[in-house]
Formats: structure tokens, C-alpha cells, sequence
């Protein structure tokens, strides 16, 4: 059984159609105030989430204030 990987474009496809016409789309994200490459798999938005969540900063913040994160990592 293999899984099939939806590519950057089919989700921001998906993003255009079942989201609010008022609602940030990441395909109609700036970008970047240094540029970089676009990356297959992942949209804009799941790579700055990534970033956040993965962050020192954010990490320190844990035990401190209302942070919740899914599971453990």
C-alpha cells in the first residue's frame, strides 16, 4: 500500500476552492523578505508553522504560558 502525496500546488487548489473568499490563502502568501526555493510537498503557511513550532523561542515558552502542542517532539 503506498500513499500518494498531494503536491504544494493540489493543496493550494484545494485551499482556493474549499476555503472563504475572505479567508489568507497560502498561495496568495508575499513570500519572503530573503527569497527561497518553493518546496514540493508543503504550502507556505506549513512551513512557517513548521518553523514556529520547531524554534528555541517557542520551545522555552512552554512550561511558562499556555502553549499546547500536539504530542511530544
Amino acid at each position: 500500500m503506498s500513499a500518494k502525496w498531494k503536491t504544494r500546488e493540489q493543496m493550494e487548489e484545494g485551499e482556493r476552492t474549499a476555503l472563504a473568499s475572505v479567508a489568507q490563502k497560502s498561495g496568495e502568501s508575499r513570500g519572503r523578505q530573503h527569497s527561497e526555493p518553493s518546496h514540493v510537498y508543503r504550502t507556505e503557511f506549513q512551513r512557517d508553522r513548521a518553523r514556529i513550532i520547531h524554534s528555541r523561542a517557542f520551545r522555552r515558552l512552554e512550561y511558562k504560558t499556555q502553549v499546547f502542542l500536539n504530542g511530544t517532539g
